[in-house]
């Protein structure tokens, strides 16, 4: 190590959970941080920086920075302004600060709040991080209610976000039409209306170069420049399904106002998930509408009555093998015959799903033959060098044994620390009939303790069943049931048992002139 200490500089910023303050403006920890490094002759190796992220949870893009740099061993000493800059889940926090720091020789220092981990007089700190955490779920529930207050009277939330697609806000919270964007939703309805498919009004959009809305919105409010300022020239025409399907499906278009479609799941995380029809609240005649409510209830009647008559499933060998490079999708299996002429009829694996948008299409003889010629070159290649094979999985059991290892590390790890919760639970009890804690806090620290405990012990017995796997696993008579099964098929047809044996997925995909691209794993 070096004469000075690498330090690290942390700083976090978030209006979401009540961070507004001048006091802790990002400008003004870096100033506070610095100043305390500089005052101690420390070397401040990078100022790490999260402005617009809650402290509810650790998934933030500067702290994933500074964690993998104290894996690399770069970092000495952590500096924050305060305990709360660090997060406010206690439970987390003190994962840092208990263990991880400690572990890593990191000396965290939490400047405002007289917090060093070096010294001893830090009994008060998990209190700290409980209240950190208080805090942020007071501001949530607050945040909350407002957004409820403005739902309630019929206001469109409030803050910066983009308008619906089609419509720009106004001042007073206001939707009016846009122009340019309405006359898009407009085509796109008429457009499915003449009887026009997803794929086809795909189609039709970027032959006529139409913009996304995504690039409108970044043509007018900036929005996700530094995607579309490195974008090809035609990706500003590519729409995707689920855009489409969200335009058409949108009762918001009639000039009716639908609030709350989506919740979040907890002020700790920023996942949504889809609220009941009861949880919404719905105003009809809101704004002027876009599109007629005639219309749009013809739109919902095309999507239950509108299928693929000229498409045919049926069955085959490569069904579910078959996985479209572009979106990832399992590829269908259909008979198209788009004139119904017999002589039309074509057998081909084609991608449907709606988030794809480029929809490939591979004729099946042509995909059979490839993987035809693919299979026997496998079998080949393992009759050919059974003791190969033999010496790599000699060489695979050894890299399970060293996983059975890291596991068995991590039991010992979990145990130990449901043990050090063990410890804490006693002391916290207590503190509790000391009268040192109130009892509702005992309540929620204890519920914690053992949520925690819980999960380890629940963790303990799965990588145990894991290990219990790994040590049932016979590979050497698995390779020789495979061999053994190989040269008994090696000269039959293409069937089921030997694409189960050999391949577990083949992607398909085309280049920028439409030659098909075929990997089979």
């Amino acid at each position: 190590m070096s004469d000075r200490y690498n330090v690290a500089i942390y700083c976090r910023l978030s209006r979401e959970d009540g961070d507004s303050a001048e006091s802790s403006s990002i400008s003004t920890q870096k100033e506070i941080l610095t100043e305390y490094a500089n005052n101690n002759n420390w070397n401040i190796y990078q100022i790490y920086v999260d402005d617009g992220y809650s402290g509810g949870n650790f998934n933030r893009p500067g702290f994933y920075k500074l964690i993998e740099d104290i894996e690399k061993g770069h970092i000495d000493i952590l500096l924050t302004k305060d305990l709360s800059r660090l997060g406010r889940n206690y439970i987390q926090v003190g994962y840092y600060t208990e263990e991880y720091f400690p572990e890593h020789n990191v000396r965290y220092i939490a400047v405002n709040d007289n917090y060093d981990s070096t010294s001893d007089d830090n009994d008060f700190t998990p209190f700290k991080n409980i209240i950190n955490q208080w805090y942020l779920k007071d501001i949530s529930k607050k945040v909350k209610s407002a957004h409820v207050a403005r739902m309630k009277k019929g206001l469109l939330p409030g803050g910066k976000c983009l308008p619906l697609f089609g419509y720009k806000c106004t001042e007073n919270s206001q939707r009016e039409i846009d122009e340019p964007a309405a006359k898009i939703v407009k085509l796109i309805f008429e457009l499915y209306l003449k009887g026009m498919l997803i794929v086809d009004i795909k189609r039709y959009l970027y032959q006529n170069k139409i913009n996304t809305p995504s690039y409108y919105f970044y043509l007018k409010y900036g929005h996700r420049a530094s995607k579309w300022e490195l974008a090809k020239e035609d990706e500003k025409y590519i729409w995707a399904s689920s855009t489409l399907n969200a335009i058409l499906y949108n009762e918001e278009y009639t000039g009716t106002l639908i609030l709350q479609k989506k919740k979040t799941i907890s002020y700790k995380t920023h996942k949504t998930i889809k609220s009941s029809i009861d949880e919404q609240y719905k105003y009809e005649n809101k704004f002027e509408p876009i599109i007629s409510k005639e219309d749009f209830q013809k739109v919902l009647s095309l999507k239950k009555v509108k299928t693929k008559s000229q498409v045919d499933i049926k069955d085959n060998i490569l069904n579910n093998y078959i996985i479209c490079g572009n979106c990832g999708k399992a590829m269908s299996l259909q008979i198209i015959n788009k004139d119904n002429n017999p002589r039309n009829k074509s057998d081909v694996f084609y991608c449907r799903s709606n988030n794809c948008n480029k929809h490939i299409t591979v004729r099946v003889k042509e995909i059979e033959h490839i993987v035809t010629n693919e299979i026997q070159t496998i079998i080949k290649a393992i009759l050919s060098n059974e003791e190969t094979l033999k010496s790599y999985i000699k060489e695979h059991r050894k890299k399970t044994d060293i996983n059975t290892s890291k596991y068995e590390s991590e039991i010992i790890r979990l145990t130990n620390r449901n043990n050090k919760l063990n410890i804490l639970v006693q002391k916290l009890f207590e503190s509790s009939v000391s009268g040192l804690i109130p009892v509702e806090s005992f309540n929620k620290i204890m519920s914690s303790y053992k949520n925690e405990l819980e999960n380890n012990t629940q963790e303990i017995s799965l990588l145990k069943q894991q290990i219990n796997n790994i040590n049932n696993i016979d590979y050497e008579k698995g390779l020789n049931n495979i061999v053994s099964f190989i040269r008994k098929h090696q000269y039959n047809q293409l069937d089921r048992d030997i694409i189960q044996c050999i391949i577990k997925k083949i992607i398909v995909s085309r280049d920028y002139q439409k030659q098909l691209q075929v990997e089979i794993i």
